[in-house]
């Protein structure tokens, strides 16, 4: 994600397992993701 933020190329995000029935994993594969954003959002004051 930083790699594209800064070379301010738009990022979009799609998690598969929308189906999964562990929905503890599913949680953690969205934490990730959101993590990540977070993390750029800071570095590059955006």
């Amino acid at each position: 994600m930083s790699t594209c933020v800064s070379t301010r190329y738009p990022v979009a995000c799609v998690i598969g397992g929308g189906y999964a029935d562990d929905m503890k994993s599913l949680v953690w594969r969205h934490a990730l993701v959101h993590r990540a954003a977070s993390q750029a959002y800071r570095q590059y004051k955006l």
